[in-house]
């Protein structure tokens, strides 16, 4: 390597070599280490520009000296998760960390100060590898439904903010772990460490034991809070009458219960539990079949009126507004089969945009989430091939012309796949392509005649004249 050039200077002409293969989304040279190599990381526009960059692998760099330039294709994931989750699980997520590296994959943790919520970045050169961790991954954010034996954890006193929801919460600051509840589906869902969830499970039980003893209790104090609420809302219609003006509904639509702390007040001047919102907006996106729309269940449901996306953005945690707006494209993509297809991949369901017109080189493409190879035109994996060869495969061309081809003595090429046919002489072929040595009878290559030759005397007892010297006599 030469010590004369500097790092930038490097970097700008290994950037435009990587230019001369197509657009670059963004170049950064990565913290330098104590060693003589230097890391630089190239984003292409075009998954198949930087396959085919990989070309320069191994090539020497006039400003480099005797040096050369290593590229390697870097698969990449990330995930974006609730902070309150990722701290819940970091143990977890460490350890598996440590198998990771072992396999050269690298994970960044990049917290958001603004927000509550911290992005995991997984990287590798190997996709096998790559998919493994993310597998993980998903596995260990996604929890654990708390279950007492084999039955799921749940009482419907967890679905308001009550006493049962307060006992909830001191488990999971005593225990340092997270309880997110599924009012829809009515589970408890676990995130910890796994030495942790049975005294978890065994206290949550414990609390709603508790909860159904005093039952008859609440069903008395739920008819007085009902009634309660009869005499505010006819307060408030004399109000309305009297021309006073008129104040938010202060119940939550989906539980009727009082308002907790961390209210979400609508536009409509309604107000829903922090949980009951985002519950209600998954069920709605879940079970939308028509044109996609969230109502306001307010004044008993008479409201309707639909939130906006500013409204749903602010008032939902990421991963339900994910779900929602994931919801909303669903829609559109079936709308539109012929800009958007699924990947064919079994369970990835990954989106990508299609193909309108057919190329001389297959389309390379990479899907983001399974991270295997699929054509954009006709949504099919097959690999080096382009569309018009994979069809003829598939139709069964390919067995035709391979049937031909024994038939007509024709052979490939065993290092360049150039078609070869022979028509007289021995048994020594040069290959028009690739200019290779082969052996006719076993397509051994060899780098020049002479080899060739006495590996024919040898192993074959001739070079291939003795049948043609019987046919002459």
């Amino acid at each position: 390597m030469s010590y004369k050039a500097s790092d930038e200077e490097v970097s700008v002409i290994v950037r435009s070599c990587l230019e001369k293969y197509g657009p670059l989304e963004s170049f950064y040279l990565a913290k330098k280490n104590k060693g003589k190599r230097v890391k630089a990381i190239a984003l292409f526009v075009d998954e198949a520009d930087a396959r085919l960059a990989c070309s320069l692998n191994n090539g020497p760099l006039a400003i480099l000296g005797n040096g050369k330039l290593t590229i390697t294709i870097i698969q990449t994931f990330k995930i974006k998760v609730s902070t309150a989750v990722y701290i819940a699980t970091k143990s977890e997520i460490n350890k598996e960390s440590e198998i990771w590296k072992k396999r050269y994959l690298v994970l960044h943790v990049y917290p958001d100060t603004i927000q509550a919520f911290t992005t995991l970045k997984v990287e590798g050169s190997s996709t096998k590898d790559v998919v493994y961790a993310r597998k993980t991954l998903d596995a260990i954010l996604s929890g654990h439904i708390l279950k007492d034996s084999d039955n799921d954890i749940w009482n419907p006193s967890l679905s308001s903010n009550g006493s049962s929801y307060r006992a909830l919460k001191s488990i999971e600051k005593a225990l340092q772990i997270i309880i997110t509840r599924d009012k829809v589906k009515r589970k408890l869902r676990y995130y910890g460490p796994p030495e942790k969830y049975k005294q978890a499970a065994h206290q949550v039980t414990a609390i709603l034991r508790d909860e159904e003893t005093s039952t008859t209790h609440r069903v008395q104090q739920r008819q007085e809070t009902a009634l309660q609420m009869i005499k505010e809302n006819c307060v408030m219609e004399i109000r309305s009458v009297a021309g006073l003006a008129s104040t938010p509904e202060q119940n939550c639509p989906i539980c009727f219960d009082d308002v907790p702390i961390t209210p979400i007040q609508t536009l409509c001047k309604h107000t829903y539990c922090l949980e009951c919102f985002e519950n209600y907006c998954e069920f709605a996106a879940s079970t939308s079949k028509a044109e996609f729309r969230i109502e306001c269940q307010g004044d008993s449901g008479k409201c309707a009126e639909v939130f906006n996306l500013a409204e749903l953005r602010d008032g939902l945690s990421s991963s339900a507004f994910e779900l929602l707006l994931k919801s909303s494209f669903d829609e559109y993509v079936h709308r539109h089969p012929k800009d958007f297809h699924y990947c064919p991949t079994p369970d990835c369901d990954y989106v990508y945009r299609c193909t309108s017109t057919e190329d001389s080189k297959p389309l390379g493409y990479t899907c983001p989430n399974c991270l295997e190879p699929i054509c954009t035109l006709c949504h099919a994996q097959h690999g080096d091939y382009t569309c018009a060869e994979y069809r003829d495969i598939k139709s069964g061309g390919y067995e035709a012309l391979e049937k031909l081809k024994r038939e007509l003595n024709i052979k490939d090429c065993p290092k360049c796949k150039t078609p070869i046919e022979k028509t007289e002489g021995c048994n020594y072929m040069t290959c028009g392509g690739c200019k290779a040595h082969i052996c006719w009878v076993c397509m051994a290559v060899f780098g020049d005649s002479g080899p060739c030759y006495k590996h024919m005397t040898k192993e074959h007892g001739s070079i291939g004249l003795d049948a043609l010297n019987d046919l002459v006599d």
